[in-house]
């Protein structure tokens, strides 16, 4: 009966696996649905569905695409509302389409590959699993993800698989995943029962082992940063509006924005004189955070040195810079460009370096391709076009012991091929000092819904395939200090405005 009811509805099959997969990701976090989504998905696909036309392919995977990123990705209409004052109907028309739109390279490479593998499948039955495991890899590379996300990503929620990262990588779990999924299909001579049977016990037993790899890596890795740095993080909750008002350079925005963060640093001075023991704290502010370009304006950088002196604290700075370059109609004219950036200050108020931001946001902060057609900038003007940074940049402590910061603004840290060159530079350049990564981020965009605890989720799985510590100030939420093996050490309250005293793991102790 239920073969029959799958047969007879097979939308509604690629639907309900699609949902099993939404609910293994946070916010739900149910991580151990994504190998049953993708184990039926998969035992469907290549054991009873009767498709034979392009469009039959094209559809399941357009519903399993479309439902995935609709349940996860929902928050894009408020996105565009946000940042551009879209009315509410029209944001949500763009939503709907630009969510299609994101699906149909999932149902195109279904639609290609599965019928093709389907039959090398019935033809090379000696070679059925590695066949199976291969499409999978092959649609799994060709699927479009907002995030750049693998299926086995959803095992983040989980500490002693999420630790596991660090020796098995990200393509190591990828290929564990989809190994299970196509293992399914290799119990096909067995009773329906006992099929379910054996093969969750498999699934069980190779998370066992993987979580016993990550328990091992814990203990590693506390015996190693065994010791703790303070620090702050300053959250400073402010609003859409003024933030687009911020970016403008208007008053009295900038005054209300400065006042707020004002508060905090007030905050963290007064912490700093009714301690018993003087420690200097390194202080992380949010991305863009500060109203001002203190790197083009030398009253706005002194007035930062004198908050750094004041708290007695290494502090970061989200803030703007500005530069000037020739416009492409018209070569003799200049064109001001915003460049999103990091800046550093010591606890004796020396500035320390900024870096600028190397991987921006598709159409938030540019629009793709642009390098063919610069000229779309100046054509429609109300088009965002930030600058883009050279490299990676380290900013180091002023103690020779001090660590060594590695900035991540926002969705850079989602660029694990960028994170990996990133943090392996440091650490050529760096031998000497802890490592630390800092991931600025300015999520108000985005509501309170899923993107908050996806962006964050996936960070965390970057910290534990690095093995390295993170500090996340958030504007909104949500912040917060990641030990190397992913595990969440403080988080903030989301929507809140406060500011967070902690501490850092550090495998380094020194005294500033």
């Amino acid at each position: 009966m239920l073969q029959s009811n799958r047969q007879s509805h097979p939308l509604l099959w690629s639907f309900f696996c699609g949902l099993l997969f939404v609910l293994s990701y946070p916010p739900t976090s149910l991580w151990f649905l994504s190998l049953p989504a993708f184990g039926l998905l998969s035992w469907f696909l290549f054991e009873e569905f009767e498709g034979k036309k392009f469009g039959d392919f094209f559809k399941l995977f357009f519903v399993f695409s479309l439902v995935v990123k609709g349940f996860s990705l929902y928050w894009i209409p408020h996105t565009l509302i946000e940042f551009s004052t879209i009315p509410y109907v029209v944001a949500w028309v763009m939503g709907i389409v630009g969510l299609s739109l994101m699906s149909v390279p999932s149902a195109l490479a279904g639609a290609l590959l599965l019928p093709l593998a389907k039959k090398w499948v019935q033809k090379k039955k000696s070679l059925r699993i590695p066949l199976i495991f291969l499409f999978w890899i092959l649609w799994d590379l060709c699927d479009y993800r907002f995030f750049p996300w693998i299926p086995a990503q959803s095992f983040g929620s989980q500490k002693y698989l999420l630790a596991s990262v660090g020796v098995l990588g990200t393509w190591g779990w990828n290929y564990i995943f989809y190994a299970l999924v196509a293992f399914l299909h290799s119990l096909k001579k067995y009773p329906s029962s006992q099929r379910v049977f054996v093969w969750f016990a498999t699934c069980l037993s190779v998370l066992l082992v993987a979580g016993l790899v990550g328990f091992r890596e814990i203990k590693s890795l506390q015996s190693k940063y065994k010791y703790s740095q303070k620090i702050a993080i300053l959250q400073g909750a402010v609003g859409n509006f003024e933030k687009k008002l911020q970016n403008r350079n208007e008053s009295p925005t900038n005054e209300n924005v400065l006042r707020i963060y004002r508060d905090l640093v007030e905050r963290l001075a007064l912490k700093q004189k009714n301690s018993e023991k003087k420690e200097e704290y390194f202080a992380f502010w949010p991305e863009t955070a500060f109203p001002g370009f203190p790197l083009n304006d030398s009253s706005l950088s002194e007035h930062l040195s004198s908050w750094a002196k004041l708290t007695n604290s290494f502090h970061l700075i989200g803030a703007y810079e500005e530069r000037s370059m020739p416009t492409v109609l018209n070569p003799s004219e200049s064109k001001v460009l915003q460049y999103n950036v990091l800046t550093a200050y010591s606890a004796k108020g020396d500035f320390r370096g900024h870096y600028q931001k190397v991987v921006r946001m598709p159409f938030g902060e540019y629009v793709p391709g642009d390098e063919y057609y610069p000229w779309i900038y100046e054509k429609f003007s109300f088009l965002n076009q930030f600058g883009k940074g050279e490299r990676s940049v380290a900013l180091l402590h002023d103690h020779p012991q001090g660590p060594a910061f590695i900035p991540f603004i926002c969705f850079e840290i989602l660029k694990e091929g960028y994170v990996k060159v990133s943090v392996q530079s440091a650490k050529k350049d760096y031998p000497g000092r802890d490592l630390v990564m800092v991931n600025p981020t300015n999520d108000s965009w985005f509501g309170e819904g899923a993107e908050l605890f996806l962006h964050s989720h996936l960070a965390r799985w970057q910290v534990a395939r690095e093995q390295v510590p993170m500090v996340r100030p958030t504007n909104t939420g949500l912040s917060m200090v990641i030990a190397p093996w992913g595990e969440v050490l403080t988080q903030g309250r989301v929507g809140v405005e406060e500011l967070i005293l902690t501490e850092l793991p550090l495998s380094t102790q020194w005294t500033p």
